[in-house]
């Protein structure tokens, strides 16, 4: 009777270790998915901030090269002009040696 006895306080204390440390392992697993997702917020988060910075950083850049395609006709009229004065160079020098 004695040993059933001690069996059975050996087996309560035992279960009693055992659900323990399930608790703790349950308390554990819900402290770290809190944890993971707090992390995974901040990372959507900067993402998002991220994906915000680039959109608008491209925008800039499409910008600045549409300013600068804009006034690409401004050069191009300036060789144009070039090549058109020495033409005209040209045709006053054949001018002036046709009438002398």
């Amino acid at each position: 009777m004695l040993l059933v006895t001690a069996e059975m306080n050996l087996a309560q204390l035992s279960h009693n270790k055992l659900h323990a440390h399930l608790s703790d392992a349950e308390q554990k697993t819900h402290s770290l998915l809190n944890e993971q997702s707090n992390r995974l917020t901040e990372l959507d988060l900067k993402l998002t901030e991220n994906n915000r910075l680039v959109s608008s950083s491209g925008a800039a850049v499409i910008m600045k090269m549409t300013e600068l395609l804009r006034l690409d006709w401004l050069r191009q009229m300036g060789t144009d002009l070039s090549s058109l004065v020495q033409v005209f160079v040209v045709n006053m020098a054949t001018y002036k040696q046709g009438g002398q």
